[in-house]
């Protein structure tokens, strides 16, 4: 039996596009809705007719989109679907992703009184400036009363924060970094470059004065630990014991369905994607179709398993143990990865007893090391 400790639902609605994202959203209607969690419902039976049926589930990670667009009413039938799907144990980490003009009272009860245990907000900068610039659709105002109303409440809280933004300074990063943290002590940090993706507006129009994003991320690396933030993950840090375990289970290539709208997901070998598009992931259920809502899959081999877990690995902190790789993929599949590497200088990628994993120089430029995998 395929043991599945992990599901990622992706809600993809939102108040408006930002002209960098590059996940799948749509703007949010009470009839779309209605459709999509019609649509979560057919996938879930799918995947029950198949025999694969996860639980209890260890982590949950609710992504989007926006989830906390939802109305509480909508969010009350979110939570039967799942509740009367799926078995989740008492411990579970489940964290909702959430946007500071979204939050209310009433979700945030709604969400206590259910399984969630954490919160990730997507405050991206403290500055008005740099909000607006990002076109971001709330204020500062907005970020400060809801990290206000989340405090009061028993969450695990992570934020998104967002660097090279146009004309931010290493003072500005530094202060909304340090605001951040003296304010309202979030347990888990999560920083981003911004990144021209293709598709997206900015990606066929790039904004001028976008900023190098080498110093704040290594002014992040020194500064966040002395504030007691572990850098676990190549993007993010977290006060100990609040280490994202849904993130670990990416890294480390353990089984997580997707469900909804371009989810993503991965079982034994086999990585799948549903339709992008809400109504051709519904036409792909009602389909009947042998293969859900999928609109691509692929089986690894152990060669490209073996690469693939490599580069997860080296993502975290800790990179992966060789005499575990040997025994999982064998070999000659590890040497051939350790090979590689072994080119890499010393202060970029640490091989020290069993273990092989990325300095903080190393993580620096670690799409360079990545890219050697592939």
């Amino acid at each position: 039996m395929t043991n599945i400790g992990s599901l990622y639902i992706h809600v993809p609605f939102c108040v408006r596009k930002c002209p960098y994202c590059a996940f799948y959203s749509r703007s949010y209607s009470k009839e779309a809705v209605g459709r999509y969690l019609d649509g979560l419902e057919m996938e879930i039976q799918w995947w029950k007719d198949r025999g694969i049926f996860p639980g209890p589930l260890k982590t949950i990670y609710i992504g989007g989109g926006t989830p906390s667009i939802l109305t509480p009413c909508e969010w009350d039938r979110f939570i039967d679907i799942i509740a009367g799907h799926f078995t989740i144990e008492t411990q579970a980490e489940v964290t909702v992703e959430a946007n500071p003009d979204s939050v209310t009272p009433d979700l945030l009860s709604i969400w206590k009184n259910w399984y969630i245990s954490r919160i990730s907000l997507g405050v991206q900068s403290l500055d008005e400036h740099e909000i607006e610039w990002l076109n971001r659709p709330y204020s500062k105002e907005h970020v400060c009363k809801t990290l206000d109303m989340i405090k009061e409440y028993p969450f695990s809280l992570s934020c998104d924060l967002m660097f090279t933004i146009a004309g931010q300074t290493l003072r500005k990063w530094y202060e909304n970094l340090s605001g951040l943290i003296h304010t309202w002590d979030p347990e888990h940090l999560s920083i981003y470059q911004l990144t021209l993706e293709h598709g997206t507006p900015w990606g066929m129009l790039p904004p001028e004065g976008i900023t190098d994003g080498y110093g704040p991320y290594r002014f992040a690396q020194w500064y966040l630990p002395l504030k007691g933030y572990g850098q676990y993950e190549i993007a993010s840090f977290a006060r100990e014991e609040h280490i994202c375990r849904h993130n670990l289970a990416y890294w480390y290539q353990e089984n997580v369905i997707g469900l909804g709208p371009s989810a993503w997901g991965y079982l034994d070998g086999l990585r799948y994607s549903n339709a992008k598009e809400l109504d051709t992931y519904l036409s792909s259920l009602r389909s009947k179709s042998q293969k859900g809502a999928w609109s691509y899959s692929e089986y690894l081999d152990n060669r490209k398993k073996a690469r693939e877990a490599a580069i997860l690995a080296l993502r975290t902190s800790k990179g992966f143990n060789c005499r575990e790789f040997r025994e999982r993929f064998g070999s000659q599949s590890i040497n051939e990865i350790l090979d590689i590497l072994d080119n890499i200088p010393d202060h970029l990628c640490c091989h020290k007893r069993d273990r092989v994993y990325l300095t903080s120089r190393g993580m620096r430029v670690a799409n360079a090391i990545w890219e050697q995998l592939v």
